[in-house]
């Protein structure tokens, strides 16, 4: 591996004199259908080791390297298919990981996460937590106990399905001997999540109590720690028909900033909240979108927080910080790039950076705060040339009932009018959210010649609670017709050639894609479903949501129960109006959205002679498997070419 050297003010000189624009060059399937090669990369407390998780085959393994002598000392691997999804470094000599099996996503074949440990050169490996039935989050490295590490766990004996709330208990966990021992102090209340200080002191302890009779109501139960260690509840507990998600806490524990929307707005916003009173102060809003995490400094001071608009945006609010200083220098240094540290030496001097953007999945550096230098370490998919990218723009336009919706629109390099145009709705719909940033699929469609439309319809999260309700019980309705609103958009701005257009989603896109060609058999050209939903009914039968009680509810109360109107909104049962081209992929192993939804469509279609293309893969929901990503890359090719020429 090599390094470079990099001051601030040359990278930032190289990257402003690089050519903006060049002629596309046509890249082999495979790129894009390749996972990272790199995943995270970590520095050591004492600042003379890196950690990185990498892809071998079916496989995400750690290593560890020396950085002075950029040798390797130890690697860690776990078997087919199993993957270091995530690790920590406990101590300057001992590495912490966590580890599951991971075949596909949403499928039958994968585990839960396991803890271990080892040494950084390879010895004492061990295994320290077994998950099983029990769940846990990782806490604290407890800098001050190198032998131990803070969890909170919870077993599934533990869960209250009345109340559908899981008790856990904070726990020190031995590095070495794997044995725990549980911390005393906890509240007498039972509580789902426990939140310490910057000391590693319990102050926070919360249940929240879904309201069975009203979807997305509940009741918030919040403790709070004081002085004596006895427990009181916070007047915090009152906002039960908001959404509240702790940020951080005051060193007392008294204040905490919260993500919330108790103040009323639209948007969730970011408040300073005095636990004992329950007062509260407003520290900042967009009046857009809901806020997102916040930046958290070496000293674990909250000195900013992220949003997305439609660029990713970081608001800073303590711009006189040395990592508001240093941030905003690298932010110069990488204009259009999102900067991110991402771990710290003990001493706080040097730190790791992730940097990426729309054209760039990502490449870390080494930070040294001394002197603002830069040491290039690896990139994360060395074989993506930034260059040659699609640039992603964001755009906003106004459905036909006066709603105003954010998306993004992607170019193919050096054309920008009478394209032919892929639509590409979300997955999710409720939640879940397009933002801007890299995409192998989009940047695949835009390098052979294609622009792509994504759009955040109305139902989509991270606008606000009530952008995301509004698109309860208008599956097929006036979520559809935000779609087809983005598509008529892009035809009218004159982007899109109004005879070469295609629809193409994955999850819920795939229910839209083929839902559009069902109500717009004169819009679309073709239509690809991928591990889609096309019939509704079929939703309260089978897959893995109607295998919990808030599933059911939660599917009453987006698509609601009455027959002909789920009926009416499932593609399968509309199929006689299609007229576009079809190409319907979906994974056998898939138990989000089971192969029940694939039958049903196709069973459909063969009754009706409408022609169709089919791909089914032992996967789950999405291909994960190269091979598998590759034939559907090249068979997506080859089907857009077909109708898009």
């Amino acid at each position: 591996m090599k390094f470079k050297w990099i001051s601030l003010a040359i990278v930032g000189f190289a990257l402003l004199i690089a050519p903006l624009t060049s002629m596309a060059e046509l890249i082999a399937v495979e790129d894009f259908a390749k996972h990272a090669a790199f995943r995270n990369i970590k520095i050591s407390p004492d600042g003379e080791h890196l950690a990185f998780s990498y892809r071998d085959e079916t496989q995400v393994n750690l290593a560890v390297m020396n950085i002075k002598s950029k040798k390797i000392t130890g690697k860690f691997e776990f078997g087919e298919w199993y993957q270091v999804s995530n690790f920590h470094w406990a101590n300057n000599k001992r590495v912490i990981m966590e580890v599951q099996k991971f075949v596909g996503y949403l499928d039958k074949k994968g585990s839960a996460t396991d803890i271990y440990a080892a040494n950084i050169d390879g010895k004492h490996r061990k295994r320290l937590f077994t998950s099983g039935n029990a769940g846990y989050q990782i806490v604290s490295m407890l800098e001050a106990e190198d032998d131990y590490i803070l969890l909170i766990k919870g077993h599934g004996n533990d869960y209250d399905r009345e109340d559908e709330t899981m008790d856990v208990n904070a726990i020190k966990l031995n590095i070495n001997t794997a044995r725990t021992n549980k911390l005393g102090g906890h509240p007498k209340q039972q509580v789902s999540n426990i939140l310490f200080d910057k000391h590693d002191q319990m102050r926070i302890a919360t249940r929240y109590v879904t309201d069975k009779e009203r979807f997305g109501w509940g009741t918030y139960e919040i403790y709070l720690k004081n002085e004596h260690g006895g427990w009181i509840e916070s007047n915090l507990s009152q906002y039960t028909d908001k959404r509240i998600s702790f940020r951080g806490l005051s060193a007392d524990g008294n204040n905490a900033l919260v993500v919330s929307d108790m103040g009323g707005e639209k948007t969730s916003a970011l408040y300073r909240v005095n636990l004992q009173s329950g007062k509260y102060e407003k520290v900042f809003e967009d009046n857009i979108v809901d806020l997102g995490g916040v930046v958290r400094a070496y000293d674990k001071a909250i000195i900013g927080v992220n949003y997305s608009p439609n660029y990713n945006v970081t608001k800073f609010f303590d711009t006189e910080h040395p990592e508001a200083k240093a941030l905003a220098a690298l932010y110069t240094a990488f204009p259009g790039s999102d900067v991110t540290f991402t771990s710290y030496t003990r001493n706080g001097e040097k730190a790791t950076v992730f940097v990426r953007s729309d054209t760039n999945p990502g490449d870390f550096y080494l930070f040294d705060f001394a002197d603002n230098s830069l040491k290039y370490l690896m990139s994360t998919m060395p074989w993506i040339k930034p260059e040659q990218m699609a640039k992603v723009q964001p755009i906003e336009y106004t459905t036909r009932d006066g709603v105003k919706i954010q998306g993004y629109l992607t170019l193919p390099q050096g054309k920008s009018e009478n394209l032919p145009l892929i639509i590409h709705p979300h997955g999710g719909p409720h939640g879940p959210r397009d933002f801007w940033g890299f995409d192998p699929d989009v940047q695949f469609m835009a390098n052979r010649g294609y622009a792509v439309l994504q759009m955040n319809f109305r139902g989509s999260g991270g606008y606000g609670k009530e952008f995301e309700s509004s698109g309860y019980r208008k599956w097929g309705r006036e979520m559809q017709d935000d779609v087809t609103d983005a598509t008529l958009w892009a035809i009218k701005s004159g982007v899109a050639d109004p005879e070469r257009i295609c629809i193409y989603g994955g999850s819920y896109g795939g229910y839209a894609t083929l839902m559009g060609v069902v109500k717009e058999p004169d819009l679309y050209k073709c239509g690809l479903g991928y591990v889609g939903v096309y019939d509704l009914e079929t939703m309260y039968e089978a897959g893995d949501i109607i295998q919990r009680e808030s599933g059911i509810r939660y599917l009453k109360h987006v698509l609601g129960e009455d027959k002909e109107e789920l009926r009416a909104n499932s593609p399968a049962r509309n199929v006689s109006k299609i007229k576009a081209d079809l190409f319907i992929a979906h994974g056998e192993e898939d138990v989000r959205v089971p192969m029940e939804q694939y039958d049903v469509l196709i069973e459909a279609l063969d009754k009706a002679k409408i022609p169709y293309q089919s791909m089914v893969k032992d996967e789950g929901h999405g291909y994960q498997k190269f091979k598998n990503r590759v034939e559907f890359y090249q068979a997506m090719e080859k089907f857009f070419a077909k109708n898009l020429k």
